[in-house]
């Protein structure tokens, strides 16, 4: 296990190198064979990362940071965080945001990874040591030996929030946030925040629009609002 934790101490060095190449260059000229370097890479590492889960991870307190496109290093409610568990981990969402878009032609998306380049670079060098940055959503596909479990289990979860619905084809039909709103169980709806300092009291539709304002464009382009919720 000591060797385990060297070579993912390592892993963090190594990509903290990769990420200041990429975000080195002007912005306009990152290219997506730049940012394939990324995927490529935790392709590569995805077997030290299965270990580590096997065998460092399942035996730790681990706390991450999931699901999240600004992590606010500065925030003392943040910082607090470092003060539970034996590892922290910050997801970096970096591989997941560059299998659904690419960079062609779209100004938006390369600002946003850029950003996100960013966020990670400084997570590795404010907390080394403290905090691990690992795409684990990604990883976690590349390793299931049955995805369509995996996201059959990530549906059942989701329509627990709906009493009325049971399948995802009856949920395709619901067309408004009021709908959403009407068939769900509004204690569960409220139990997820949807951005930082989203008032979990305030209407879904206001929620949506609060959402949109404080997200990339990028990220939501061609979503309905009941699919951006979804």
């Amino acid at each position: 296990m000591n060797l385990i934790s060297t070579e993912l101490l390592e892993t963090q060095d190594q990509y903290l190198d990769l990420l200041k190449k990429i975000v080195d260059k002007p912005i306009e000229s990152i290219t997506r064979v730049d940012v394939d370097q990324i995927n490529l890479f935790w392709y590569e590492k995805r077997n030290l990362i299965e270990l580590a889960a096997s065998y460092i991870f399942s035996t730790k307190d681990v706390f991450a940071f999931t699901g999240t496109a600004n992590f606010d290093m500065n925030l003392v409610d943040r910082r607090r965080f470092f003060l539970f568990g034996d590892i922290r981990i910050y997801d970096d969402p970096l591989p997941s945001y560059l299998k659904v878009s690419t960079l062609s032609n779209n100004n938006a998306f390369r600002d946003a990874v850029v950003r996100s380049i960013n966020i990670s670079i400084k997570a590795i060098e404010q907390f080394r040591g403290q905090l691990l940055v690992i795409p684990l959503r990604s990883l976690f596909e590349l390793t299931m030996d049955n995805y369509d479990t995996f996201y059959s289990t990530a549906e059942i979860l989701f329509l627990k929030e709906f009493p009325q619905i049971n399948t995802s084809a009856e949920f395709d039909k619901v067309k408004s946030l009021h709908d959403i709103e009407s068939c769900g169980d509004n204690s569960l709806l409220k139990m997820c925040p949807l951005f930082d300092g989203d008032n979990l009291h305030s209407s879904l539709a206001q929620r949506i629009v609060l959402f949109k304002q404080n997200s990339d464009s990028s990220f939501y382009a061609g979503l309905s609002d009941t699919q951006l919720y979804r």
